[in-house]
């Protein structure tokens, strides 16, 4: 799936979500077939693998790997 189309399917998802909640949205039967084709969308987010320290330090120090090339930055 590409991540432009689960993005906008997501920014789709809250318009309608935010609609509801106003009470503007006339076809409910959308937003629930919108929330159905969203939940592998939140699974991917939610089973996203978290950024590592020894990562966050490398950046913290100006240091980058790049195929297996190590840089600084000036």
């Amino acid at each position: 799936m590409d991540q432009n189309d689960s993005l906008s399917r997501l920014q789709g998802l809250q318009a309608d979500l935010v609609a509801f909640s106003e009470s503007r949205l006339l076809n409910v039967d959308r937003l629930w077939t919108e929330l159905e084709d969203s939940i592998a969308d939140f699974r991917k987010l939610l089973d996203r693998q978290s950024k590592s320290d020894k990562s966050r330090q490398a950046l913290k120090a100006g240091t980058l790997v790049h195929s297996g090339e190590k840089r600084t930055a000036r």
